[in-house]
């Protein structure tokens, strides 16, 4: 079995400025309106990779989510977390527990614990993957 390069979140970067200093401006465009995170530029994953207790905090305080229904999520360094759906606004903590994962509360009793995997397109994180521990439900949120 080869090796599968590891995907670094610069390559995009790097592939950005190839293009512009050959000439093609189409890149310039198509690329403006997707984000790169700066707090994210120095993991370097694969898609799919678990997130290291390490990096848990930067991968969710590096900027909002968007979930595949619309919902949007930002998680702040200092454990809120602001979950909006269809306009409705909720208020929860997120922390890691003793074995280094990603759970949260939501008042006045909900709490849920997730293994976080990078989603990574084309060479640059885009976001998390989230899944239940003990219940295996699993959701996708992307940086926007």
């Amino acid at each position: 079995m080869l090796d599968q390069p590891v995907l670094r979140v610069s390559t995009f970067r790097e592939r950005f400025r190839w293009r512009q200093s050959v000439g093609q401006r189409q890149a310039e465009h198509d690329l403006k309106d997707v984000p790169v995170i700066e707090a994210l530029e120095n993991i370097h994953v694969m898609d799919g990779d678990p997130v290291a207790t390490e990096h848990v905090r930067t991968a969710l305080t590096a900027g909002g989510f968007i979930y595949g229904d619309g919902a949007t999520q930002v998680f702040e360094p200092a454990g809120a977390t602001t979950y909006v759906q269809q306009g409705q606004q909720t208020r929860g903590e997120w922390y890691l527990d003793a074995s280094g994962h990603f759970c949260s509360f939501w008042p006045p009793s909900y709490r849920a614990c997730y293994e976080l995997r990078w989603i990574v397109e084309e060479g640059r994180i885009a976001g998390l993957r989230f899944t239940e521990l003990g219940q295996g439900s699993c959701f996708d949120g992307r940086y926007r």
